[in-house]
């Protein structure tokens, strides 16, 4: 007899953090009803893939930097930049990371935390956000819920005690804000292609490994995007066209971001040479290697090594 697959429950620590982080982060909602993140905060213990799973609360995400695939029940999204979504209890989720950094702020609630007080308990699934509400923002909305949420933190951290009742007028503002923006529907991020997602995310996931392989001295340099298309089975113009239409850059863009992401990591936590930095990363000129992430980010790597001595 064939056994149905259950997924377990859970609430976000448990879901996405390890270690300390998350005992910090379980205790805080299991206290208060009310948990928020700065994932920046926190990026060194949270998973870069979390296998699917079900939330147990209201789950808000922020995100203004970063990217990744989320599953949200039968539908794929991939959410970047300047994203807010709120998804509701009870939704099948996992979580596939793009980029080696996220910046953003995660916050999730019991209903009960959100109804206390209020004379309409049903105004959640009233107003539409029963489903999933995931829609991108101008700057101007970015910067308005960053700051929101960016007092919503802080107010977490207080040493006298968090006061409840601000949270909650935080939190009512932060969702009925974000409800008042869902019938635009030209903000809306709609679904992906399932297959296209699989591809792009199983061309990330070589591309990290070759990435370990590098910084490890195992290989000289990157393979090409015609080494690549042969790995996954697909032409070059299939694997750069899907990639593009899940990530919104080729296969070149999102390869040579990372070698500038990584770059910056190795200036700013080790003391290696930049001469050194830029023959692990495959580069055998290092005039060469200044070009490229000058203009990759808009400063040289001398800068960058003179900021973190």
């Amino acid at each position: 007899m064939e056994h149905q697959k259950t997924f377990r429950i859970k609430n976000l620590p448990e879901a996405y953090f390890t270690g300390e982080h998350k005992q910090m982060l379980l205790e805080n909602e299991r206290l208060k009803g009310i948990s928020v993140i700065r994932t920046d905060d926190h990026f060194r213990s949270c998973k870069n893939a979390v296998e699917p799973h079900v939330l147990e609360n209201y789950l808000v995400c922020l995100i203004r930097k970063g990217a990744g695939i989320y599953n949200f029940g039968a539908e794929v999204f991939q959410l970047k930049e300047n994203t807010l979504c709120l998804i509701p209890p009870l939704t099948l989720t996992s979580w596939h990371s793009q980029t080696a950094y996220q910046e953003g702020f995660c916050c999730t609630f019991s209903e009960d935390f959100f109804t206390t007080g209020q004379e309409n308990k049903s105004w959640l699934s009233q107003t539409g956000l029963a489903g999933n509400l995931i829609i991108s923002l101008t700057a101007e909305q970015m910067a308005y819920f960053s700051g929101l949420m960016e007092e919503m933190f802080a107010e977490m951290q207080t040493p006298s005690g968090v006061d409840v009742e601000l949270m909650r007028v935080q939190l009512h503002l932060l969702v009925r804000k974000a409800a008042a923006l869902y019938p635009d529907t030209s903000k809306h991020i709609l679904p992906k292609s399932r297959a296209a997602v699989v591809l792009a995310s199983d061309f990330v996931k070589h591309c990290r490994g070759d990435f370990e392989q590098l910084l490890n001295g195992e290989i000289q340099r990157l393979p090409s995007l015609n080494t690549y298309a042969e790995r996954l089975n697909v032409t070059p113009n299939h694997l750069n066209d899907m990639v593009k239409l899940i990530m919104g850059k080729s296969v070149g863009q999102f390869l040579h971001q990372e070698l500038a992401g990584h770059a910056t990591n190795l200036l700013q936590q080790t003391q290696w040479r930049v001469g050194e930095i830029a023959d692990r990363l495959g580069f055998n000129d290092l005039s060469y290697f200044t070009r490229f992430y000058k203009k990759q980010l808009q400063t040289t790597p001398s800068k960058v090594r003179g900021q973190n001595p």
